[in-house]
């Protein structure tokens, strides 16, 4: 078993929308909506790196500029074709924001304006297979993310969002994008999967709507 410690960070921010990350029903928050707040939440170290504790939850970019919702299946594919940032709720339901955060496209991620808040990015690659080696195989890794896990990742079985805007495995699966493509149409993201148990680097569809998890710089 991989000890962990979870920690609470403090940061600043100077947007009118509150940026949140990550995904555990501990959060703190305070006085949403206000212009240069003091935000305070929970982080967890595993190994070497910290993690958020709660997935992103925010409707804007780092320079403060609204990233589009695309609530209906035709909004979902119109960003698809023009290769556009957008973000939903799962099933559209903003009621699912507080538990699960939102679910962005891969065009939000790798927009240059930034979708992480100060002093934290999306991992890459590199730095999802980091955390995997450090807690064993693909099967001890899922026992160590989920949401009753040692390592206190606490991951959800959120979902996720297909390219045609149709919704699909809430309860069973949750996929967290990296920064890092993979071809033309590609990217990798961290997979968890309930049926198989097992956590893995993964290949998803840049038109994807997944989760995301931030990591400290």
């Amino acid at each position: 078993m991989k000890k962990s410690k979870v920690i609470l960070s403090v940061f600043v921010i100077g947007l009118v929308t509150l940026i949140s990350a990550c995904n555990s029903g501990d959060k703190n928050k305070e006085d949403d909506n206000t212009e240069n707040q003091e935000q305070k939440f929970e982080s967890v170290e595993i190994g070497q790196q910290e993690w958020m504790l709660l997935n992103l939850d925010t409707d804007t970019f780092a320079n403060g500029d609204l990233i589009p919702e695309a609530k209906t299946e035709a909004e979902w594919q119109e960003a698809k074709a023009n290769k556009k940032a957008a973000w939903c709720f799962y099933n559209n339901k903003s009621s699912n924001a507080e538990k699960y955060g939102r679910l962005y496209n891969w065009y939000a991620v790798s927009d240059e304006r930034g979708l992480a808040p100060k002093g934290w990015h999306v991992p890459t690659d590199k730095e999802i297979k980091k955390l995997l080696e450090y807690l064993g195989n693909e099967n001890e890794a899922f026992v160590e993310l989920v949401e009753d896990g040692d390592s206190g990742f606490k991951a959800l079985y959120s979902g996720w969002r297909r390219g045609t805007g149709a919704f699909a495995d809430e309860t069973k699966f949750c996929s967290f994008w990296t920064t890092t493509e993979n071809g033309e149409y590609g990217a990798w993201s961290l997979d968890i999967d309930k049926g198989n148990r097992n956590a893995v680097i993964g290949y998803s569809r840049k038109e994807f709507g997944l989760s995301v998890r931030c990591i400290k710089d």
